[in-house]
């Protein structure tokens, strides 16, 4: 479930806010309560090897800002399909990361939101446009660790 809320495939098709809204419904359908649901969602945002994966990924971009061409191609992929419900949360991804690409300070504030743990970081990483900066070995890690 927590790489799922990371791993974007090529249907990407729904809006980050649509596909809650679905969620919700069908937990409603299966007779679990709304706020059973928000408490599963918010137990996977406790889990410290999501925003260990985070933090990583926060760590290889400062590394390597050109990593930043990564999310803006998906982000441009995804809007030119023209088939997302909204495209808010990726409209603010792009204006962040650009604004990275053009000052250090731009910078500071994406690293700063990529590691902030906050309740209100977690709406927008949720949608995250970060497929595909984490090589394969690198997600394998996580994937390990949260397994065993």
């Amino acid at each position: 479930m927590v790489l799922a809320l990371h791993r974007v495939a090529p249907n990407f098709l729904l809006s980050c806010r649509r596909a809650h809204t679905e969620r919700l419904r069908g937990a409603e359908n299966h007779g679990m309560s709304v706020r059973a649901l928000m408490d599963e969602d918010l137990e996977i945002r406790r889990n410290p090897l999501l925003q260990q994966r985070w933090l990583f990924t926060a760590d290889k971009i400062a590394r390597d800002p050109s990593m930043l061409r990564i999310p803006l191609a998906n982000i441009e992929r995804w809007i030119a399909a023209g088939e997302l419900g909204n495209d808010a949360p990726l409209l603010d991804w792009r204006a962040r990361i650009e604004a990275a690409q053009a000052t250090p300070e731009g910078m500071a504030r994406l690293l700063d939101l990529m590691r902030d743990d906050r309740e209100e970081a977690w709406f927008l990483k949720t949608c995250s446009p970060f497929p595909g900066v984490l090589t394969k070995p690198e997600r394998r890690q996580f994937r390990c660790a949260w397994m065993h």
